[in-house]
């Protein structure tokens, strides 16, 4: 049987999920927590570099410009980040922004919790009553944008095996770790940078509930402020105004 590639996500994410917990049992119960530090630093560093960076400003955005070297250095960085394709998420992300906290919106908080943590486990059916149709024919000329979303999984599977075999260590906490903690968290943050909070505020009055926060901003590298990043998508920095990380 054929899976399409939403089934396959789902599967890789949800495997990705249990790898995480997995990772975390054994690091407490075999005192295997360097291991799990390294993991978490290595995880924190490619999801900086290739998804905040590498998906986000760059491939979702265009928010500035490179060498082909250094396009082909973020393609594949951004593959290392374990949170799809730049194709993926040139259609979800901008499509939030076209529709950010209306009810086309695919992962708003504005209608439940649940709405906006598991929206990217959501079957076809959901995307289609989104009315998700954003097709970037720009990223399916890049061969090598093409390349990683025609054999994204393939690629994972392969990388897998080969660490397993290596080290089933290797495995856990460098494969399964970063896929299920990189995947969670964008779901988390997605959801605090979208709600009222602690240091929460806006500066802008876009048509949405983002938010800056403080503390996020210095966590994940300048992505907590949420509401600048609303108010003009395609600045490569999110700090706007002085004292802003």
């Amino acid at each position: 049987m054929q899976l399409d590639i939403l089934t396959k996500f789902h599967i890789y994410y949800l495997i990705g999920v249990v790898g995480m917990f997995t990772a975390i049992f054994f690091a407490a119960h075999y005192d295997m927590w360097w291991w799990l530090l390294a993991a978490f630093i290595y995880a924190k560093l490619i999801m900086t570099l290739g998804a905040h960076i590498g998906l986000h400003r760059y491939f979702t955005h265009g928010s500035f410009k490179t060498t082909p070297t250094k396009h082909k250095i973020l393609t594949w960085l951004s593959f290392f980040s374990c949170e799809g394709t730049p194709i993926m998420w040139f259609i979800h992300h901008n499509h939030h922004h076209q529709h950010s906290d209306t009810e086309l919106d695919i992962s708003s908080p504005k209608y439940g919790f649940v709405n906006a943590f598991l929206w990217n486990l959501r079957s076809k059916e959901y995307w289609e009553k989104k009315q998700v149709k954003i097709f970037p024919k720009h990223l399916f000329r890049d061969r090598t944008v093409k390349f990683i979303h025609n054999n994204y999984f393939s690629l994972w599977i392969l990388i897998g095996i080969i660490s397993f075999i290596i080290d089933w260590r290797i495995f856990l906490f460098f494969v399964l770790f970063p896929i299920g903690h990189n995947n969670m968290a964008g779901s988390i943050f997605n959801v605090l940078l979208h709600t009222k909070l602690p240091k929460s505020y806006r500066t802008y009055n876009t048509n949405d509930l983002s938010q800056n926060n403080q503390y996020q901003a210095y966590f994940m590298l300048g992505e907590g402020l949420h509401n600048n990043h609303h108010a003009d998508p395609r600045r490569y920095s999110h700090a706007f105004h002085k004292g802003e990380f």
